[in-house]
C-alpha cells in the first residue's frame, strides 16, 4: 500500500499548528510538527518529508531564511515549501520568497476546505513535477542502453571486416591449398549470416528504443495538459488560454520553418507557461477591476515561479528558460529580467507573440475581447519594438494571407 504524504506544519502558534494537522490529516496526510525555524531545518533534515508548511513568522529564524537554506542544500532541494502568509505581508517581502526558491503561497486567514484544497494542488504539482523526473531518468537508460548495443556492433562489424580481410589475404597466398580456403570461404559465410542477424536486431532495438521515446513524449505532453488543467480550475475565466497559445506558438513555429524539436518545445511551453499563477491568490486571477501595483507586481512574479517549478526537470528543449522569458520584450521593458533583443530565446519571442494574440482576442474578467483584427494590429503597431519582425511577419501570413483559424 502507497505511503502517506508526509507534510512538516511549522508555526509558533500552538492553536494554529493543531488546527492545521487535523485539517491535513482528516484529508489523509500524515504530518509533523516544528514550533520554530531551527527545529523544522532538523525535522527537515531527519525526515525529508514530502511538503514543508511554513509560517512567514517565526521567532527565532524567519520564514524566508528558513526556505532559502531548504533550498539551497542539494539534498533537500527537491522538497516543496509553500509559504503560509498573514494578509500584512506585502507584495515585495512574498517576490523575494519566490526568488529564495519557495513554490507557493498560502494567505491567512484560510478556512478549513480552501486550505485543504490548496494543499491538495501543491500536492499534486509536486507528484508530477516528480514523475516527469523519473520518466527522463528512465529514457536516459534506455538511451545508454542503445548507445551500448551500438559499440557492441561496431566492434563485431570491425572484426568481420578483418576477417574479410584475412580471407582474401590467405586466398592469394594459398592458391594451391583449395580445401583450407573452402573451409575459410564457410566461415566467412557464417559470420556474414551472423551480422545480418546482429543488423536485424539492431534495427529492431532501433524501432523499439523509438516506440518508446514516442511513449514518453505522449506522457510528458498528457502531463503538462494535466498541470495547465489544474491552473485553469483556479481562473475559470481563462479556461484553454494555456492550449490555445501553445497551438498558437506551434502554428507560427512552423510557418517560420523552425526545426520539429522547436515546434514541440512552443507547443509544449505553451501549455505550462502560465504554470506560476497557482502561487497567486484566486480572488486576483478573477478580479473584474484594475489590478493595484502591489498586486500587479504579485502577477509578475508568475514567470519566475513556473521557472522554478519546470528548471529541475531535464527536457530535451529549453522549455523552463522559454516560460521564464514568454513576458520579455526586444526594448527590455518586459519581465522578470528586462531582456533585450536576441538575448531573449527565438522560442520565447514566438510565445510572447502567441500569448498577446490570445489573451486580446479572448474573454476577461475586467473586459470583452477585443477580436483578431485588434490583436494583429496590436503586434504589427509594435513590430520591432516589442515584438521580434521575422515572429510578427510569419503570424500576420499565417492569418491574413492563409486564413489560419484561431484555436477553438
Amino acid at each position: 500500500m502507497e505511503s502517506a504524504i508526509r507534510i512538516l506544519v511549522v508555526d509558533d502558534d500552538p492553536d494554529v499548528l493543531r488546527g492545521t494537522c487535523r485539517v491535513l490529516e482528516h484529508a489523509g496526510y500524515a504530518t509533523l510538527t516544528a514550533a520554530n525555524g531551527a527545529l523544522a531545518l532538523q525535522q527537515v533534515t531527519a525526515e525529508h518529508p514530502d511538503l514543508v508548511l511554513l509560517d512567514w513568522d517565526l521567532p527565532d529564524i524567519d520564514g524566508i531564511e528558513v526556505c532559502r537554506r531548504i533550498k539551497r542544500d542539494v539534498a533537500l532541494a527537491d522538497i516543496f515549501v509553500v509559504m503560509a502568509s498573514a494578509a500584512r505581508v506585502s507584495g515585495d517581502d512574498q517576490l523575494q520568497g519566490l526568488e529564495e526558491g519557495a513554490d507557493g503561497f498560502i494567505a491567512r486567514p484560510i478556512g478549513n476546505r480552501e486550505l485543504a484544497a490548496r494543499v491538495a494542488a501543491f500536492v499534486r504539482i509536486r507528484q508530477l513535477t516528480r514523475n516527469i523526473a523519473t520518466d527522463a531518468v528512465t529514457l536516459q537508460a534506455r538511451s545508454d542502453e542503445l548507445e551500448h548495443a551500438n559499440a557492441l556492433l561496431a566492434a563485431r562489424t570491425s572484426a568481420l571486416e578483418e576477417a574479410n580481410q584475412s580471407f582474401l589475404n590467405a586466398s592469394v597466398a594459398s592458391l594451391n591449398l583449395l580445401e583450407d580456403a573452402l573451409q575459410a570461404s564457410q566461415k566467412l559465410e557464417q559470420s556474414n549470416r551472423d551480422l545480418l542477424v546482429e543488423a536485424d536486431l539492431r534495427i529492431q532495438a532501433q524501432a523499439d528504443v523509438g516506440a518508446y521515446v514516442a511513449r514518453l513524449e505522449k506522457a510528458t505532453e498528457a502531463t503538462l495538459k494535466a498541470v495547465a488543467q489544474m491552473v485553469e480550475l483556479r481562473d475559470p475565466y481563462t479556461a484553454g488560454h494555456e492550449r490555445r497559445v501553445g497551438e498558437l506558438a506551434a502554428a507560427i513555429g512552423a510557418e517560420m520553418g523552425l526545426s520539429d524539436a522547436s515546434v514541440r518545445c512552443l507547443l509544449l511551453a505553451g501549455y505550462v507557461h502560465d504554470i506560476g499563477k497557482i502561487s497567486l491568490p484566486a480572488e486576483i486571477l478573477s478580479k473584474p477591476t484594475r489590478l493595484s501595483a502591489m498586486e500587479m507586481e504579485l502577477i509578475k512574479g508568475h514567470p519566475q515561479a513556473a521557472f522554478e517549478v519546470l528548471k529541475n526537470i531535464d527536457f530535451p528543449w529549453p522549455l523552463a528558460e522559454v516560460v521564464l522569458q514568454h513576458h520579455e520584450r526586444l526594448d527590455g521593458s518586459g519581465y522578470p529580467r528586462g531582456l533585450q533583443g536576441d538575448d531573449i530565446l527565438l522560442e520565447a519571442r514566438v510565445l510572447m507573440v502567441a500569448d498577446v494574440l490570445e489573451a486580446m482576442s479572448s474573454h476577461r474578467p475586467y473586459r470583452p475581447g477585443l477580436g483578431l483584427a485588434a490583436a494583429l494590429a496590436e503586434i504589427e503597431t509594435h513590430i520591432g519594438r516589442f515584438y521580434d519582425q521575422r515572429v510578427v511577419m510569419a503570424c500576420l501570413s499565417l492569418f491574413r494571407d492563409k486564413a489560419h483559424p484561431m484555436p477553438s
